[in-house]
């Protein structure tokens, strides 16, 4: 069973689905042979695929995340206290304060704020994800379905506000960072979507998915 993870993984409205579902001109700059009259702004695999390279692929960019992801690695550090030695898992450590910087780096603070179990969620996706790819149905699979609605709905809950609030022409608009959304990989992807009319939900699901993922 092959299965588009717009519709699984990302939870995507169905008119959403159905843009990259008919869209065969691939992720190219040149369209696939025989989708030559494919409009641009109708190329949905390559538009998302031209925003994460040109956002996550050069030095530049890729410079700016690891000065980031430091310092809000050594703000989690600080916080361990310090006056007693003491054991823990290298896995463990990694699930919980890496994860913690990573998730501030690519999505800002808010998210982890507004819901504080978020990395759990996170992680509980992270192991079900898999079993979303095949497209079983819900009522086969209702623990992982539960899972995804459960991250999506954390990610959402940060990232609605911030679509209406945000102020798309200021200057941290083209920030490599900035507390709202983050990365310029997540800000860029919100606004391409949000320019070509994809609903909330398959834009929460998207990100979810992105963030996960990377």
């Amino acid at each position: 069973m092959k299965a588009h993870p717009q519709r699984y993984l990302w939870g995507a409205a169905d008119e959403d689905y159905a843009k990259f579902l008919h869209d065969k001109s691939g992720r190219g700059k040149v369209p696939a042979p025989g989708t030559e009259s494919t409009p641009e702004n109708k190329r949905y695999w390559m538009g998302m695929n031209h925003i994460l390279h040109t956002s996550l692929a050069s030095s530049r960019d890729t410079n700016a995340l690891a000065i980031v992801f430091q310092r809000e690695f050594n703000k989690v550090l600080e916080e361990i206290p310090t006056t007693r030695w003491t054991s823990t898992m290298v896995y463990s450590f990694l699930k919980k304060y890496m994860a913690e910087s990573a998730t501030r780096t690519l999505m800002g603070p808010r998210v982890t704020q507004l819901t504080p179990e978020f990395l759990e969620l996170l992680w509980e996706f992270d192991r079900i994800a898999a079993s979303l790819v095949w497209g079983l149905p819900k009522w086969m699979n209702r623990s992982a379905y539960k899972a995804r609605d459960d991250f999506h709905a954390a990610v959402a809950r940060y990232l609605y506000p911030a679509v209406n609030t945000f102020d798309w022409n200021g200057p941290d608009a083209a920030a490599d960072w900035e507390p709202v959304f983050g990365s310029r990989a997540n800000r860029e992807v919100v606004r391409w979507m949000k320019e070509d009319g994809f609903a909330p939900q398959t834009i929460a699901g998207a990100i979810s998915v992105l963030f996960a993922f990377g």
